[in-house]
């Protein structure tokens, strides 16, 4: 392994990012799709998958932080690299899907009749279409961290 911390570092935050948005997702998938017979297990299991990515996520933006040495996230925003906008584009998805399984999940359990089937619906199709905005932006968004890693030798 190459000692420069330089490329370490990008390096480390490649593999947690690939990590977190591949594999993490392909849990999210497989828990909600292949145990509906056990929705317990695998609510629970989503749940746990979904804050554990967002958590990642977190930190990988606060580990940037701290190695640009950049104080509050404002400054991120002056790097131009369409890289670290796709990044935020997936921070914003991914907290927007948290919020609305936790909006859905408390909406479905507590045994209120006034929130009906329809805006259920309703949220499950927009948890759906950002779930999959997310998965196509961090494509793009891996794609774009490689050509930005090649063409600025970090």
């Amino acid at each position: 392994m190459n000692t420069n911390p330089d490329k370490n570092f990008w390096i480390y935050h490649a593999v947690v990012m690939w990590f977190v948005f591949n594999v993490m997702l392909l849990i999210q998938f497989a828990s909600h799709r292949y145990y509906r017979h056990k929705w317990k297990y695998s609510l629970i299991i989503h749940i746990v998958n979904a804050c554990l990515m967002l958590c990642f996520s977190a930190v990988s933006v606060y580990f940037i932080a701290t190695y640009l040495r950049v104080h509050y996230l404002l400054p991120l925003f002056a790097i131009k690299s369409v890289h670290m906008y796709i990044g935020w584009v997936n921070i914003s998805f991914i907290m927007i899907n948290a919020i609305l399984g936790v909006i859905a999940y408390r909406n479905r359990t507590s045994g209120r009749n006034d929130w009906n089937t329809q805006k259920v619906l309703k949220m499950k199709k927009l948890h759906r279409f950002c779930t999959y905005t997310l998965i196509f932006t961090t494509q793009l968004g891996m794609l774009f961290g490689m050509i930005f890693k090649k063409t600025h030798g970090v």
